[in-house]
């Protein structure tokens, strides 16, 4: 079934599926993969991320294309950071670049929410990276005219401050064929061939400044970027067109080797996801693709900023609801216990307040009020509700 094109109901359709999937209290990291469509972003999600041969993300081998606005894989996977912490990781595929029914707004939206909703961003192309690959990068300078770090800032985004808030960048460069040499001959890795490729090129024409201000603002808004090439998988044309459902003894053996190896540094590469040096969780992630849905469904310009209050907001809410349960059950416990013996009840109600002071946003606090004054505050309000 083809997903729904509204940015709002995906959105909608992700937070159903992590919640039914996912606790959403520990950390996670998001893996996203985008490039111009028909390019085979699906099947590397498939078979290099998620080790799937049938099923998992839609696969077409015709002209059209499969992935319409962003889909989730329902079930993350697991990953370890360097200290050996396991973490829930989140896969998305989104809709190719360049498709013949969307144009080029449409296609900076989904590129960006991918973007920003990520931890590590594998962008997706075949063959070489030339004037063309980047040219089909290109839309990554439209970015910083449809995004605002601040909600005061006017203008574009600055691509330096973007850089702390934008999430590790992987080109996986599809059917390369080419060795990896610099021009003396010498032998050199794909992220020096990637750096190589950035660097600003000679001239002051006009031409000139639109080829170096996409470089610039690739190497301004990821701050951690490197290559992986993968050679064609087989020779065979109809192979091809049915390579989703190939064994991987009927690949070349060096493809089969390379998937292994992409795979193992994906899985080394990724993050847990963080904002203004927070880490995210499960319940946050979904509270910032919906601040980000809704600006883009309302016509406004994303905020990064105007997203983190939001999140703040609604995981401030979360923690006092959480506070008001344990302490509301916690003090009927113990009535019930010491038989309302007012000395013991205010002794535990000393216990529970030392207990209730945990670090929790202060955004919805009145003045002078407390964590637990506002703990107390909302069980009254709740208990006026129960007598109306």
């Amino acid at each position: 079934r083809r997903p729904p094109r509204s940015t709002r109901k995906e959105s909608s359709a992700a937070s159903d599926v992590y919640k039914r999937q996912v606790h959403g209290k520990g950390k996670i990291g998001v893996v996203s993969v985008a490039g111009k469509y028909r390019t085979g972003k699906s099947f590397l999600l498939n078979r290099v991320i998620m080790g799937r041969m049938n099923g998992g993300f839609g696969v077409g081998s015709t002209i059209n294309a499969c992935t319409k606005g962003i889909w989730v894989w329902s079930q993350p996977l697991k990953a370890r950071n360097a200290e050996g912490e396991e973490f829930d990781v989140l896969v998305m595929d989104s809709e190719g670049i360049g498709g013949i029914d969307e144009d080029q707004n449409h296609d900076t939206r989904i590129f960006l929410l991918a973007t920003l909703l990520s931890s590590l961003l594998i962008y997706n192309s075949v063959g070489n990276i030339d004037e063309s690959a980047l040219q089909n990068i290109s839309l990554i300078v439209n970015m910083s005219k449809h995004l605002q770090v601040r909600s005061q800032a006017g203008g574009e985004a600055d691509p330096e401050e973007l850089k702390s808030y934008f999430p590790s960048f992987l080109w996986v460069l599809r059917d390369f064929a080419l060795k990896l040499t610099d021009t003396k001959g010498n032998p050199i890795s794909a992220r020096q061939y990637l750096e190589n490729s950035l660097l600003p090129q000679k001239g002051s024409s006009e031409n000139a400044e639109i080829k170096n201000r996409i470089r610039r603002v690739i190497t301004g808004v990821f701050r951690e970027r490197d290559c992986f090439p993968l050679i064609r998988p087989l020779e065979d044309e109809k192979g091809i067109q049915n390579l989703q459902e190939m064994p991987d003894g009927s690949l070349r053996p060096e493809f089969v080797e390379q998937m292994k190896i992409l795979k193992d540094k994906i899985f080394k590469r990724v993050k847990p996801k963080k904002l203004n040096e927070s880490y995210i969780n499960g319940e946050m992630l979904l509270e910032l693709c919906n601040a980000y849905t809704r600006a883009f469904n309302s016509g406004e310009i994303p905020c990064i900023e105007n997203a983190w209050n939001s999140m703040c907001k609604f995981h401030s809410h979360k923690v006092i609801e959480e506070l008001a349960g344990e302490y509301e059950k916690e003090l009927n416990n113990c009535a019930e216990k010491y038989k309302y013996d007012p000395e013991k009840i205010k002794k535990v109600n000393e216990e529970l307040r030392e207990k209730m002071h945990r670090p929790v946003s202060y955004t919805h606090l009145r003045a002078h009020e407390t964590v637990l004054d506002l703990v107390c505050r909302l069980l009254l309000e709740k208990k006026k509700k129960k007598k109306k």
